[in-house]
């Protein structure tokens, strides 16, 4: 911490000497992801330091505030700021892809197997989940919101008829605060 601090020195025969000593602690530059240690990423996609340091090296060997991911694995950046005060953060990236197992088929029967379509996690960098269910026509019939639930193969209180529906997911990733979607279809059996 930077402040105004007393150096005290006593020898072996009790000698005292005080010096006042100004210390002034510069900050290290902050890395983007110094609170992540996993990404979820896709190849191709950019891991970007935004950091405001006068240089950088990443475990690539590159020295720019961004490089292009090509590969999985544990990249670490060093960087450096204009008075020399050096910060080193490390991440594993992993293909991320959609963030979720989605079921192309479920059988709302009652008997306790696949009886609600819904989404499975496959990690936790989802937020704003929003999951709409739509029938031949193109009318939205379902609609809820975070990934916990799901449609239980009602309409209105009744079952809907069995065949083919289309989904949409719209979700906010965690880390870089993007809007993303993906639809599909899913087959209703009973």
């Amino acid at each position: 911490m930077s402040g105004n601090y007393t150096f005290t020195v006593t020898d072996t025969v009790n000698c005292v000497e005080q010096k006042n000593i100004d210390i002034i602690v510069e900050p290290a530059p902050v890395v983007s992801f110094a609170e992540i240690d996993t990404l979820f990423l896709n190849p191709g996609d950019v891991l970007d330091a935004r950091a405001d340091a006068a240089a950088y090296l990443w475990s690539t060997g590159d020295t720019t505030a961004a490089i292009r991911i090509d590969t999985m694995g544990l990249y670490w950046l060093q960087s450096l700021s204009d008075n020399g005060c050096k910060s080193l953060d490390t991440v594993r990236v992993l293909w991320g892809g959609v963030p979720f197992w989605i079921p192309n088929a479920f059988s709302p029967n009652n008997d306790g197997l696949n009886d609600v379509f819904k989404v499975i996690p496959k990690y936790d960098y989802v937020r704003d989940f929003v999951l709409q269910i739509f029938n031949r026509w193109g009318e939205q019939i379902f609609e809820s919101r975070g990934s916990n639930s799901g449609w239980d193969g009602n309409y209105k209180s009744t079952p809907a008829p069995v065949g083919t529906y289309v989904y949409r997911i719209v979700y906010r990733d965690f880390q870089t605060g993007d809007t993303k979607s993906t639809q599909g279809t899913v087959v209703l059996v009973r």
